[in-house]
């Protein structure tokens, strides 16, 4: 148990001296705030611009704006 607690101790100081936050919590509160901010024009138009860049198909992008209502 000494060996665990003692890796675990140095791994914390290492990641957050490395990168100090700036990779996990970024993605984490951009989602969080775009979710919570998107109206559902915003959606339509994020499924529209999915579909004129090909990430999906025009099919499934009128099966996500059927799903929105």
């Amino acid at each position: 148990m000494t060996i665990k607690m003692g890796s675990a101790e140095q791994a914390e100081p290492q990641s957050a001296d490395s990168e100090p936050g700036h990779t996990p919590d970024e993605p984490a509160a951009e989602q969080a705030s775009e979710e919570r901010q998107a109206t559902p024009d915003e959606r339509r138009a994020a499924i529209l611009r999915m579909v004129a860049e090909g990430r999906i198909t025009p099919e499934e992008g009128d099966l996500l704006l059927e799903a929105l209502g």
